[in-house]
């Protein structure tokens, strides 16, 4: 890659990157200021994460066809400013926004996720550091919705600010809105049999789902202590960051391996905080290399390989409504959810061709 090459991708990652903490901060405050103090509440983030988790599959197939990934992503943050508005005009219209506000974090998640693997290559570094933020800008937009009420200039000022900052760029790194996405075809890329193929991606595919359900029930005693909720959220964010850049320096198998392997031991020690923020940052390490491993797999649908496993997530939250408190305790929980992400992921990585896995 040369020096403007490098420079131009490193611009938009840091755009995209800034874009996903403000569009999850955004549809945190939707959620908490708008969608549950309603009586539809339930129903309406059952929907939202349905529109912008599971739709992302076809969304993706569509913009992996599409091929402009930038407009997409943009055109996202536009459709989060129509739902945080119609939930401001009328609290009876929640259903409503959260389908709108869910189709339009799903649209940009989908048009920066391809533009960053397309140029990233055989690299995951650059993934996790895309997909890090969002957990940040959740978490503290869910606070903000809690604390402050609904505020809706806030979120509309900061979608308006990432449309057009992600419009501009474009505009003027490439003189054009069409990507360099590849022919969409689901045609699978890997070294290994039909059945081992088919194996690995029902292994990624769970090792996600079960990454959401344990980072959705979470629940450490010592949690309720701001200073320690706060080192959570860190060890969240970085986890995803760093995975990607550990793999890369070191392979992805080794790298999970030892994460994962750290994580399981520390989770029998999650009783103390120190540990089991340590625990929650190993654990999800495992984030990019999953996206990164599907999206290699389907190396010409990029879109549709992130979608599969947003969908996982989508699974998971799910999973909590039916199973709001885990049978074991959540030491216990995680242990053993480390343990099965670890023989997952050795087995999801087997049908990658790539020698960094």
């Amino acid at each position: 890659m040369s020096d403007n090459a490098l420079k131009a991708f490193r611009g938009k990652l840091a755009i995209y990157s800034c874009a996903h903490f403000c569009v999850d901060f955004a549809c945190g405050c939707l959620v908490t200021s708008r969608f549950w103090p309603s009586p539809d509440g339930l129903l309406a983030v059952i929907l939202y994460n349905f529109f912008a988790f599971a739709c992302q599959m076809p969304i993706g197939m569509i913009a992996d066809k599409w091929n402009r990934n930038a407009l997409v992503s943009a055109i996202g943050c536009l459709i989060v400013i129509a739902g945080v508005g119609i939930a401001a005009f009328n609290m009876k219209l929640v259903l409503g926004a959260a389908v709108i506000a869910g189709i339009g974090n799903a649209m940009f998640h989908m048009g920066g996720g391809i533009d960053v693997l397309n140029v990233s290559g055989a690299k995951s570094g650059p993934l996790g550091v895309f997909v890090s933020p969002g957990a940040l800008g959740l978490f503290l937009g869910v606070a903000y919705g809690q604390t402050r009420g609904y505020v809706t200039m806030l979120p509309i000022g900061l979608m308006l600010a990432c449309a057009a900052v992600i419009f501009g760029y474009q505009m003027l790194r490439e003189r054009t809105f069409v990507s360099r996405n590849v022919p969409l075809s689901f045609r699978i890329s890997s070294g290994v049999g039909k059945a081992l193929t088919t194996a690995a991606i029902a292994a990624l595919f769970i090792v996600v789902t079960l990454r959401s359900y344990v980072g959705i029930t979470q629940s450490f005693e010592w949690k309720s202590q701001w200073h320690w909720g706060i080192f959570l959220i860190a060890a969240l964010v970085l986890g995803k960051a760093l995975g990607g850049v550990l793999s890369d320096k070191f392979g992805m198998r080794k790298t999970a391996c030892v994460t994962l392997s750290l994580a399981a031991l520390l989770y029998a020690f999650s009783d103390y905080p120190a540990a089991g923020v340590l625990a929650v940052f190993c654990f999800n390490m495992t984030m990019p290399m999953t996206l990164w491993a599907l999206s290699q797999i389907f190396a010409q649908a990029k879109g549709f390989a992130f979608g599969t496993l947003t969908c996982a997530l989508f699974m998971g939250f799910m999973g909590t409504l039916l199973f709001d408190k885990p049978m074991l305790s959540y030491g216990w929980c995680g242990m053993i959810a480390s343990i099965l992400s670890g023989i997952l992921l050795i087995i999801g990585l087997k049908a990658v061709r790539n020698n960094n896995a």
